[in-house]
């Protein structure tokens, strides 16, 4: 019986990593279009078509799982409550981690917002938020939401992380304090899940810490282009632990430490309230 389960899972894990890369594939085709149409120019227009366009997945992922409640975990109850409650924290743990950032000496920082780009902020918001919930949706929805269902709650912590980590692996930047604060990322974002059982605060939350390291802030945003449009953040060479390097502030000590803290904290509430069970 237990070789029979250990089969089981070894499949169904083959089978989510496998579909997982569909679902990568699929999210990034209508972009690509639009990228090659416009010549791969990495432009704004560009940039902001190929967060929004992400949006192709989010409905197709719908289609095929809106009857899997593990999966499409967007209940209507208080939704609003969650995301922007999950919307608020990002934006003021990303705002702590990037001022130490400055205070360190990691960034040079411009003002560097004009009345005239107010429409673009507003773009690369909305552009963000749907990504960004793409992305929850398919690590914490569907990987989850999968081994959820054959109630392997560890392995899906574990999982679905080390794939959000490997989903980042080939962008500029990529080192090992990347693949920490991604880990400590994707681990506090799973226990948020398990205890909210929904997608809308991780939704929020992530999209909050990125539209503030690329827009607000104007920081990488985990290795691709920034998109700065209130402050500009200048890395400052030699500074590699306070600022990342090119990979951004995810790739600095400052936001490994930032997101470990997290998830200790997020770790203790969510064992905190299991013992309150039993």
């Amino acid at each position: 019986m237990k070789k029979l389960d250990f089969r089981l899972i070894i499949k169904t894990l083959i089978k989510i990593f496998l579909m997982t890369f569909v679902w990568l594939l699929v999210s990034e085709i209508a972009g690509d279009i639009i990228l090659s149409i416009n010549h791969r120019s990495e432009n704004w227009f560009t940039m902001v078509c190929e967060l929004m366009l992400e949006i192709v997945a989010i409905g197709l992922m719908y289609l095929a799982y809106e009857k899997h409640p593990q999966i499409w975990a967007f209940p209507k109850e208080n939704w609003h409550h969650q995301y922007f409650q999950g919307f608020g924290l990002g934006i003021f743990w990303f705002a702590l981690a990037w001022l130490t950032c400055v205070f360190l000496g990691g960034f040079k920082v411009q003002w560097i917002f004009k009345f005239n780009n107010l429409g673009w902020l507003i773009l690369f918001l909305v552009g963000f938020m749907i990504q960004s919930m793409f992305e929850e949706l398919l690590c914490r929805g569907y990987v989850m939401g999968k081994l959820l269902e054959l109630h392997l709650p560890k392995t899906a912590l574990i999982f679905n992380s080390l794939l959000f980590m490997f989903m980042h692996i080939g962008n500029d930047g990529f080192s090992w304090l990347a693949v920490l604060d991604l880990l400590f990322f994707a681990l506090t974002m799973s226990l948020i899940r398990l205890q909210t059982q929904n997608l809308w605060f991780v939704g929020s939350f992530h999209a909050a810490w990125n539209f503030a390291e690329g827009v607000l802030f104007g920081t990488s945003v985990s290795g691709t282009p920034k998109q700065a449009i209130v402050f500009n953040s200048i890395t400052v060479p030699h500074k590699y632990l306070s600022n990342g390097g090119i990979f951004g502030v995810e790739g600095s000590l400052v936001s490994v430490i930032f997101d470990g803290i997290l998830l200790l904290i997020v770790g203790y509430i969510f064992y905190h309230r299991q013992v309150q069970k039993f």
